[in-house]
């Protein structure tokens, strides 16, 4: 068997070996076979990803499986998060590609050392923001920061805005973006000889669809409706004329009756054409106001399709450590293998 280690021991600088041993060594003898200056280490102070390697552990074993860092004396960082169901992903800054686990209760988060998420950014203030972490939601309040934040590109007032876990969070000149545990696990097993065996995941689909979005046109400006006056006018000047010839008073009323009812049927088409107009105005506003929301929803979809496509270094990071599903992933446009 052949196992490619790192060794790393603080005031020496970090060493990359190959060991080729038979698969029943174990930790005792393991540590006979590193090179120097690492072979004085004692055996029961040699740590993997932060965890001290049991006497029993066996060369192939997790921890001492192929890739592994093994810190000798002292433990080291761990590389891989902590397990939790949330996730602070650093997105972008300078801390891009760092993971910290979230637990329930609030958390600090600044640039000083006081800070509980201590985040390697000059433009934080020592205390900048507190993330909240309850049972039912999560909120972040400004500390009183000299850069403040926002969320969504929304600057929150004085009381704490809720996050979800799509939104992101700008702090400083870093970006943060709240994690849930999504991805189902990978298929691995260990093949005896220091490897994990991984089964890929069938074929992810291709990209979303396109969407067309079309706005109504604006409703088209009718013609104000006109008060027909030669209607009211030819009727009354034949009824005056045979009031006069005839001497009636009978006629000289149908005379009054032509022009009033000329201007009530003015009247009324004046206001269905109002009614009309102000239908028609509201009918477009609510279409094209969904038709902005529809454009909305399918941006926010493409948006989350294209970052799970190019998922940024934090993502990487949890896909790599965590043995998720996304791990060498196969996409319409790759061979058949």
């Amino acid at each position: 068997m052949q196992v490619k280690l790192t060794l790393s021991r603080p005031g020496d600088c970090p060493l990359d070996v190959s060991v080729s041993a038979r698969r029943s060594v174990g930790i005792q003898e393991l540590a006979t076979l590193l090179p120097e200056p690492f072979r004085d280490v004692n055996p029961q102070r040699i740590f993997s990803n932060g965890e001290q390697l049991p006497p029993s552990a066996r060369l192939g074993d997790n921890g001492l499986r192929n890739g592994a860092v093994l810190s000798l004396g002292r433990a080291a960082q761990p590389t891989e998060p902590r397990c939790s169901v949330l996730m602070l992903k650093v997105t972008a800054g300078p801390a891009c590609g760092r993971v910290i686990p979230l637990h329930r209760g609030d958390h600090v988060i600044g640039r000083g050392a006081e800070a509980d998420i201590s985040l390697d950014d000059p433009s934080l203030s020592r205390r900048h923001a507190r993330l909240s972490v309850g049972l039912h939601a999560i909120e972040i309040e400004d500390l009183g920061s000299t850069n403040g934040i926002t969320v969504d590109d929304q600057r929150p007032g004085e009381s704490p805005c809720r996050v979800l876990p799509a939104s992101v969070i700008s702090i400083g000149a870093s970006r943060l973006q709240i994690a849930a545990v999504s991805e189902p696990p990978a298929v691995v097993t260990p093949d005896g000889d220091g490897m994990l065996l991984l089964r890929r995941p069938p074929r992810t689909t291709g990209p979303p669809d396109q969407v067309l979005h079309q706005l109504p046109d604006a409703p088209p400006t009718a013609p104000r409706p006109r008060v027909q006056w030669l209607a009211a006018v030819i009727p009354a000047v034949l009824s005056g004329a045979l009031a006069l010839a005839m001497h009636s008073v009978q006629l000289l009323a149908f005379m009054a009756l032509s022009p009033i009812t000329v201007l009530a049927s003015a009247m009324a088409d004046r206001h269905a054409w109002r009614k009309t107009g102000r239908n028609q105005v509201a009918e477009y506003e609510q279409t094209r106001h969904a038709v902005h929301r529809a454009v909305e929803q399918s941006l926010r979809a493409e948006t989350a399709a294209r970052h799970h496509d190019c998922a940024d270094a934090a993502s990487v990071l949890l896909s790599a450590t965590g043995y998720n599903c996304r791990l060498w992933e196969r996409h319409p446009s790759h061979r058949p293998s």
